[in-house]
């Protein structure tokens, strides 16, 4: 027993130092930059919410991008890098409007041109948490793989619920599980299926959803080009439609390749006053609209890009029982580690998307590279509740 605990502890020792904690900072002010983007040996990582990831120690040349901010290449392996901001004033830029409707419309004419549209694999990491007034209930880490036919959304088959044509979910283990129940005892009557649960993962449904949006009637639209250089654009986009409903963003444009590796948009309606429903039991609740953020981000490999991660947050979204309310947040979030062109027509063991898979999958205790933030951990070290 003795040395079953010597090994054990050996193996964690090896392991742990096959890994190197890196933050990425503003080297202007130092404050910690999340969601940088950082590419070694055609593997894809990212910083957490403390500008925080962990890359194995023999990763080099690194590769490091983050929005508003100027890229670096080839970077050495370091506990701490600075990237400069490209401009850090919006006055110290020159301003040039250009028509967002015919700007996200060529786009999508040259799709297949610009992103790679055959069968595809890629090994990802999921990550899913949400909270209920200001509390974390779930967080869940899994490690898998990712299937698409043509990197596209098709929404007749979706309609049909034929999804697994095009899109393929498979997962071998979960990193962590932890779901605390819920306080509110609403249940919300199912809908029809939504198209943006699975349409929000691929950018082609973004695309058409924002050209159809600059395109309803009464619609203000807004995009300028606050940044330019020989290779690239930083455009800010907003579109605010009749109903107060306003979507902003930024988008990072590829001049030479013509393409948008960066797209992210923040929707605001919580201003909407709560409206009145019943729940499938009949008890009657209001629900208020919260606000949200999507996000899109792509590299190039060969002479296409393929995407690196898939990202959505939702805050603010209310459940009004007997005077009580609950106030939830959540967050989908989608690393593609690595891509690898494929023939075949799926994986092996896919999931029902639509089913309560995770209860299926094991929970390993292998930790590699997954880092979570300080609230993250203190919830999982929590021992109040079940895991």
């Amino acid at each position: 027993m003795k040395g079953t605990f010597i090994f054990a502890l050996l193996v964690c020792s090896f392991i742990q130092a096959q890994t190197f904690k890196i933050k990425i900072i503003d080297s202007e002010d130092q404050k910690n930059i999340s969601g940088a983007r950082i590419i070694s040996n055609n593997q894809v990582y990212y910083t957490n919410e403390d500008g925080v990831a962990l890359l194995p120690s023999d990763a080099k040349n690194l590769n490091i991008t983050a929005s508003g901010y100027v890229d670096l290449d080839k970077t050495p392996l370091k506990e701490s890098i600075s990237l400069k901001p490209q401009y850090r004033n919006i006055d110290e830029v020159t301003i040039v409007s250009i028509d967002l409707t015919k700007f996200l419309q060529n786009v999508l004419k040259r799709y297949d041109d610009i992103y790679y549209t055959k069968p595809a694999i890629f090994d990802i990491t999921y990550w899913q948490k949400s909270s209920e007034n200001n509390e974390l209930k779930t967080l869940i880490v899994a490690d898998g793989k990712f299937w698409s036919r043509d990197g596209k959304f098709n929404a007749k088959e979706n309609f049909k619920r034929e999804h697994d044509n095009f899109v393929q979910f498979q997962y071998e283990y979960l990193r962590y599980k932890k779901i605390i129940p819920s306080q509110n005892n609403i249940k919300v009557k199912k809908q029809d299926q939504s198209q943006d649960y699975i349409g929000n993962i691929f950018f082609n449904h973004e695309l058409n959803r924002l050209i159809r949006l600059t395109k309803f009637k009464g619609s203000k639209t807004s995009a300028k080009v606050v940044f330019e250089d020989a290779d690239k654009q930083e455009i800010f986009y907003s579109v605010k439609t009749d109903t107060n409903l306003i979507y902003k963003g930024t988008i990072l444009y590829q001049k030479k390749d013509q393409a948008i590796t960066y797209l992210d948009k923040n929707f605001i309606q919580s201003s909407f006053k709560p409206y009145k429903l019943k729940d499938e039991s009949g008890i009657p609740y209001e629900h208020q609209l919260g606000d949200g953020y999507i996000l899109y981000e792509f590299y190039k490999v060969n002479n296409q890009y393929v995407p690196s991660k898939v990202a959505q947050k939702g805050s603010g979204f209310k459940f009004i029982v007997d005077n009580k309310t609950y106030d939830y947040a959540s967050v989908r979030e989608i690393v593609f580690k690595n891509f690898k062109p494929s023939t075949m027509t799926g994986l092996e063991k896919p999931v029902n998307l639509f089913s309560a898979y995770w209860n299926s999958i094991p929970v390993t205790e292998n930790k590699d590279l997954i880092n979570l933030t300080k609230e993250e951990q203190e919830f999982i070290n929590e021992q109040d509740h079940e895991n």
